[in-house]
Parts: C-alpha cells; sequence; structure tokens
C-alpha cells in the first residue's frame, strides 16, 4: 500500500523506493526539460543562480557510502539566460559532462543507470530532439548499497542559498519510471517515501506526488 510519508528537507523532492540492501540493479525513466524561471519569493530568491536539478539514481537515501545518478540541470543566471547541463556522478566522485547534443526546453530526456556491482556501472542517456544518445560503463571505490532508487528534483543550494538557490521549474513528470531488482521490478508508485524541499525559513517549496510509474513533481 501506499506510503503518505513526506520527509522535508533541503535539497531533495520527488520519490524514493526503498528495498533490501544488494537488490537494486537499475534505474530509469524519461523526462521533459522544464521552462526555468527566478523564484519570486522565499530566501533563496537573492541567489546568484537558481538551477532545477532532475535526476535519477541509485542509493544515497539510506544508503551514505554511494549514490550513482545521472541527469539534466537547467540553470537561469542573473541576466535571465538559461543554460543546460547532461551530467552523471558517482557521488562523492566528480560530477562529469553528458554530450546528448544542444539542449532546451520542451527536450525528451531518457535516462537509465544500471549496477552490475557495488562499484561498476553503466549509465545511458539520450534525448529525443537531437537523436543523440550517450553510454558510459564507470567504475568507482566509493561502493553502492544497492538499496534506494530514486527519481529525483534537486534544489543544489549551496553557502546558505547566496550562490545558487531553487529555479522555479513548474513541474517535471518522470514517465516510464521503474527501478530493476534481482528478483523483479519497483515501481515508485508501489510504497513511495516523498521528499520534498523546504527552505531554510520553512517555506515548502516542492510538491511530490507518484502513481504507478509516473512521479510528479511541482513547484510551489
Amino acid at each position: 500500500s501506499a506510503s503518505t510519508d513526506d520527509e522535508y528537507n533541503a535539497n531533495w523532492a520527488g520519490v524514493v523506493a526503498q528495498t533490501d540492501e544488494g537488490s537494486i540493479t537499475g534505474v530509469s525513466a524519461s523526462f521533459t526539460l522544464p521552462t526555468v524561471k527566478k523564484p519570486t519569493d522565499g530566501d533563496q530568491v537573492n541567489a546568484t543562480d537558481h538551477t532545477a536539478s532532475t535526476w535519477i539514481g541509485i542509493d544515497g537515501y539510506s544508503c551514505g557510502t554511494g549514490l550513482w545518478q545521472a541527469g539534466v540541470d537547467g540553470t537561469i543566471d542573473e541576466s535571465g539566460t538559461v543554460s543546460w547541463y547532461a551530467w552523471y556522478e558517482w557521488y562523492p566522485g566528480d560530477t562529469v559532462e553528458i554530450d546528448i547534443g544542444d539542449l532546451a526546453t520542451g527536450d525528451v530526456i531518457t535516462v537509465n543507470v544500471t549496477a552490475s556491482s557495488t562499484t561498476e556501472g553503466v549509465v545511458t542517456m539520450s534525448n529525443a530532439a537531437s537523436g543523440k544518445s550517450y553510454s558510459k560503463t564507470v567504475t568507482s571505490t566509493y561502493e553502492l548499497c544497492l538499496a534506494d532508487a530514486e527519481w529525483i528534483e534537486e534544489d543544489l543550494v549551496v553557502d546558505d542559498a547566496v550562490n545558487e538557490g531553487l529555479a522555479n521549474f513548474g513541474s517535471v513528470t518522470f514517465e516510464d519510471a521503474i527501478a530493476t531488482t534481482k528478483t523483479g521490478t519497483l515501481s515508485p508508485g508501489d510504497d513511495p517515501i516523498y521528499m520534498d524541499v523546504e527552505d531554510s525559513d520553512g517555506n515548502i517549496l516542492t510538491s511530490s506526488s507518484a502513481s504507478g510509474n509516473t512521479v510528479t513533481v511541482k513547484y510551489v
């Protein structure tokens, strides 16, 4: 049955699916790049840049040793210029840029992150608009627990929102969202742990929901 847990935190909005350690083998979804705007209120309104980071990943929730993730960031700067950055990261290792062509609002991105072991996996990402796709096998010394899968819209707030705040991203929907396990599949709507972003003033910035293989994150 669906849980009604909603965990308010500084960074993550979306859904975590949790299972037994050692079970997760992959996670995937498609999403449309949102329109990113500057916020009009809240404690992050005066940040230099505002970013909405849309990603999927394995671990990083109950597992503190590693997080294997990939996604796309949309950033609006002080002048109103929007830039896009596709990436993968085996946290706490470095972020690596993914080239899937020029990116723009409305592009449909499909991303898949798999783990063949606790220290090796494959990231694939494609952009339907450009027709470009990317795939890479990655190894890391940061061991995964293979216990969590997530579909996340992240607030990259740093230094108390002086440099980076959460962009108004409207709404982002992860379609065909699914995690694979050693015994089958896990859908985000099965038993979701909802994550939502709360700023340092106590303002709730997001509202997350899930049904079946769809996760929706709204900026509120």
